[in-house]
């Protein structure tokens, strides 16, 4: 498994990597959450897809089929899930990458005076 997650850590870094190519930074932490929001729903819309596949893998296997349609989709939805998986660990390296240039929150004064009356 080790050597898998290291595989898939530098096809991260390749997705990162072209994905730099064609667009810019991250402009604010609210950019790189939202990247990071989509990423992680079209994933999850896989996992979703999956479930709903093997429940119908089940019924085919009750009613005494061997359901390889189903698997077949599960396979293919499970390929796209992990390519997925794989953009979402691209744009967090893209979000690290990009915090540097973020602009830095302001603090509300109120907050600043009430640190020095404590």
């Amino acid at each position: 498994m080790r050597s898998l997650i290291l595989a898939l850590g530098e096809m991260a870094k390749l997705e990162q990597e072209r994905a730099a190519e064609v667009h810019p930074p991250f402009a604010s932490a609210h950019e790189g959450y939202a990247h990071i929001k989509e990423e992680t729903e079209e994933a999850k819309a896989e996992l979703d897809y999956i479930e709903v596949q093997t429940g119908l893998l089940w019924g085919e296997i009750k009613r005494k089929g061997i359901g390889l349609e189903d698997v077949d989709r599960i396979e293919d939805a499970a390929l796209r899930g992990a390519a997925e998986l794989v953009q979402l660990a691209g744009v967090c390296q893209k979000y690290k990458e990009s915090a540097e240039g973020f602009p830095k929150p302001e603090r509300p004064r109120e907050i600043d005076e009430s640190i020095k009356k404590d």
